[in-house]
């Protein structure tokens, strides 16, 4: 039997990511960077390092997020390197902070040499503008990655944009420490600013829309498999098809972006790589250690090689009770790479969290503060050996909350917040164990017992007038620690409590102790 390999009709262009439809991924410690790091050797030719990152924890932290996040940043990483000849990658954080705060702040010296960059640009006929890509093996040729728009005919336009040069004026400069101080990156204690960027990957990305004049951010060619339990080997690799005119080779995902880092550097995710079985994973061995070879046996052993160094791995595994796992052995060990624990943004960077919420819901910020806050203890309960809670809250499940907090407000319910977090977090999550159903409506009730929702008075737009509630949020709260063990899950703004809980602190319930908690505080 005569069995012919399929024409690739997915072009790399066609995985590439775009930047409008995807959340930038934020570090929670110093993983992303450690990883950032590695991967972006791939864009220079005097190394070859190939970068293997399996990541760890718990379900909805953002594993995935950081994957897709880093082919944006290696293109980014490219660009800036290889285009405007910008050496970066070798700078310590502290020479990014210092070169970054110049970009942002147009601080060229007046001596330094305005450089031109003269280009010619292919615009997109329907919207006069966008990231346009070219396609080798697809007609028409061209696509918009901003509208979408297909076209075989370009429009052309010349571009002369002065940038200045800033990275001249920045090796001018002696003493980096001194720089931080004058310029406020760190205060007289030595501790970082606001001013100082996050990581070096959110430094990139901002330089990266000075330097291009806001350009959408680029990606690299992106290919994710989602593991499980049904998964075959063919899935990833590929399979015969017979069709119509005869036997043919589909190609798997695997074998794509195996291909595809013969070209340029490539991001493989590996979801939940601990979910698919040993036979299925037995075909990836090849292909993700320093060979990169993919065979297949079905068109007589073809072998399909890539470039190692251009090859980013990425696998993700969920931590933590009720997931149906299967072990990795020695070898998937050594395979898989470095392996980076990343945990929850509102953990280690609440603000963070905060700002992802007000950017993606219609909440205040002072009611995206206590969702954070509520969540973090949740979270902090579910780290407890003893709590018996299976997991924390995900960062999705949040935004999910907060949009539906705003939908019963509307709707007229009474405790919208209260509602909305016993469906989209405590129901959604925790629905396998009533305790733990129960659990985690005490603790969003404890925190959000006559809190109503509303919109942020700046916004004027979006304040709903026939909602006469007064904002309770920015009130002290007395909340019953139950220390009788009753169960108890009474709190009270100050505007509601009843008199003896705020003058003698018992709970008018059940007695026991209630604490204090001032807006804000943790």
């Amino acid at each position: 039997m005569s069995v012919n390999m399929t024409e690739d009709t997915e072009n790399s262009e066609d995985t590439r990511l775009n930047e409008e439809d995807e959340t930038m991924y934020l570090q929670t410690d110093e993983e992303y960077d450690e990883i950032f790091a590695s991967a972006q050797m791939s864009v220079l030719d005097e190394y070859d390092i190939q970068t293997k990152a399996r990541l760890v924890g718990p379900s909805g932290a953002g594993k995935t997020t950081l994957a897709r996040s880093l082919a944006f940043d290696i293109k980014i990483a490219d660009i800036l390197i290889n285009k405007f000849g910008l050496k970066l990658w070798d700078k310590t954080m502290d020479e990014m902070a210092v070169f970054h705060h110049m970009v942002m702040n147009d601080d060229a010296s007046s001596t330094c040499k305005l450089e031109s960059e003269n280009d010619t640009k292919v615009t997109c006929p329907e919207c006069d503008g966008g990231t346009v890509y070219e396609r080798k093996t697809k007609t028409p040729t061209y696509r918009c990655q901003s509208c979408g728009h297909e076209f075989d005919t370009p429009e052309n336009s010349n571009s002369t944009r002065e940038i200045p040069d800033y990275y001249s004026a920045f090796q001018k400069i002696d003493d980096i420490d001194a720089e931080l101080k004058e310029r406020e990156l760190i205060d007289n204690t030595g501790n970082k600013t606001e001013a100082y960027p996050h990581s070096k990957p959110e430094a990139y990305r901002d330089i990266y829309k000075e330097y291009t004049g806001g350009e959408p951010f680029p990606s690299t060619p992106y290919y994710e498999v989602g593991m499980s339990h049904a998964k075959y080997a063919k899935d990833l690799i590929g399979h015969p098809h017979i069709g119509d005119n005869g036997t043919t080779f589909i190609k798997g995902k695997i074998t794509k972006a195996v291909e595809a880092s013969n070209t340029e550097p490539v991001v493989l995710t590996l979801d939940e790589i601990n979910r698919a079985p040993t036979s299925a994973k037995d075909e990836l061995y090849d292909a993700i250690d320093g060979r990169v070879k993919v065979s297949m046996d079905e068109v007589g052993g073809v072998e399909i090689t890539g470039d190692a160094s251009n090859l980013i791995i990425v696998s993700t595994m969920n931590k933590g009770s009720g997931h149906h796992v299967e072990p990795l052995d020695f070898a998937e060990k050594r395979r898989l790479g470095d392996t980076y624990y990343v945990g929850y943004l509102g953990v280690e960077y609440p603000e963070k969290e905060i700002e992802l919420v007000m950017d993606n819901t219609p909440v205040s910020e002072d009611l995206a503060s206590e969702m954070v806050r509520t969540a973090n203890e949740i979270r902090s309960t579910a780290s407890n050996d003893g709590a018996k809670l299976s997991y924390g809250v995900p960062t999705g499940s949040l935004l999910t909350w907060g949009n539906k907090a705003f939908t019963n407000n509307l709707a007229g319910k009474s405790e919208p917040v209260i509602r909305a977090g016993k469906s989209a977090v405590a129901n959604a999550i925790f629905d396998h164990h009533e305790d733990e159903i129960s659990k985690v409506n005490t603790i969003i009730s404890k925190n959000m017992q006559g809190v109503d929702f509303f919109i942020d008075e700046s916004n004027e737009s979006n304040t709903n007038s026939n909602n006469s509630s007064n904002n309770t949020i920015n009130e002290v709260r007395y909340i019953c620690e139950d220390n009788e063990g009753q169960n108890c899950s009474w709190s009270a703004p100050e505007s509601k409590a009843p008199q003896d809980a705020i003058e003698y602190l018992t709970c008018p319930e059940c007695r026991s102790i209630v604490s204090e908690r001032k807006p804000g505080s943790n």
